[in-house]
This record gives structure tokens, C-alpha cells and sequence, in this order.
């Protein structure tokens, strides 16, 4: 179980936001894996794997309130789902 929070504090977000990327890139590395390498959406500016880059490097970073992880991860998911 988590630690009591306290008021402003982004502890839980931040282990929540953790084992969610870890799932997202492991689902990534086995679907490769099974089915080889998805292909990214037409148009975008960027491919599923440097996506999954940048949204690793955000949730490293310590920023608080980050709100470019919930816009990364909106891109994966529109770009997987294409």
C-alpha cells in the first residue's frame, strides 16, 4: 500500500505514471517481438518508439504537475489504435 499523502504531493502520480510505462513498453517490445514493428500513424512527426522516448524521459523527469505524459501517452495510444 502507498503512504499516507499529503496535500500537494505527486508520489502516487508519479509510481502510477512508472508502472504504467513500464507496461505500455513492455506490450510495445512484445508485440514487436510477435508481430513485428507497428507501424506509426501516417502524418506523424514521430514514430511509436521515439514517443515511447520522450514519455520515458518525461516521467523521469521530476518536474510536478507534468502535464506533456498525458499528452505523449494520448499519441501512442492514437497512433497504436490507427
Amino acid at each position: 500500500m502507498f503512504p499516507s499523502s499529503r496535500v500537494g504531493s505527486t508520489a502516487l502520480q508519479e509510481t502510477c505514471n512508472k508502472q504504467s510505462y513500464e507496461s505500455l513498453h513492455n506490450y510495445y517490445t512484445d508485440y514487436e517481438s510477435r508481430y513485428g514493428s507497428i507501424d506509426s500513424a501516417p502524418n506523424a512527426p514521430f514514430s511509436i518508439s521515439e514517443l515511447l522516448l520522450k514519455l520515458k524521459q518525461n516521467i523521469a523527469d521530476s518536474r510536478k504537475k507534468n502535464v506533456e505524459i498525458l499528452q505523449l501517452s494520448a499519441e501512442v495510444s492514437g497512433q497504436v489504435c490507427v
